[in-house]
């Protein structure tokens, strides 16, 4: 596992958030996945211009390295970010050819219901990450394929599909 780096504004200033690059080297994707890192790893890799990608959402503070994300496609592999529509509009200018996939809630009742089960979160923050989905969705047009994860197997298979299309195109 690779690190990449982000931190999240509502944690103590001690800590932060950051992505490990997992390769799945059997199906030719490096995926992105969440865990936590020291603040100061993440304000590092902030001042040395390390971010493909940086934004702030539902109160928390996210990058996307760009040393790892590199060595990625440099070792053959299609890396799938989990980013919002704002580095994905930040992904677009580096990488005009990368493919983007805006993964729709069934409803926002649904999102609202999943944040409630998941138990992670206070119903301030679920209702602050529901007022920020309304936003998200706004920019569903901005993104080349959409899918509904009413099903996560189907909304799984969309993205396969989405994968097995880019490829064939090559």
């Amino acid at each position: 596992m690779k690190d990449t780096l982000s931190t999240s504004v509502g944690m103590p200033q001690n800590f932060g958030v950051f992505n490990q690059l997992a390769d799945y080297g059997a199906l030719g994707l490096a995926v992105l996945g969440l865990g936590f890192v020291a603040w100061f790893l993440f304000k590092k890799k902030l001042d040395e211009q390390d971010f493909l990608e940086s934004a702030l959402v539902h109160g928390a503070r996210y990058g996307t390295s760009k040393s790892q994300v590199n060595q990625a496609l440099s070792q053959g592999f299609d890396v799938i970010l989990e980013i919002d529509w704002q580095g994905a509009q930040q992904i677009k200018k580096i990488y005009p050819q990368a493919i983007s996939i805006f993964i729709l809630p069934p409803s926002i009742h649904e999102l609202e219901e999943r944040l409630r089960r998941r138990g992670q979160d206070s119903e301030q923050v679920i209702a602050k990450r529901v007022a920020g989905a309304h936003e998200e969705m706004r920019h569903v047009s901005e993104f080349d394929y959409v899918t509904i994860n009413h099903i996560f197997e189907v909304a799984l298979q969309d993205l396969l599909a989405v994968i097995r299309t880019q490829r064939l195109r090559s």
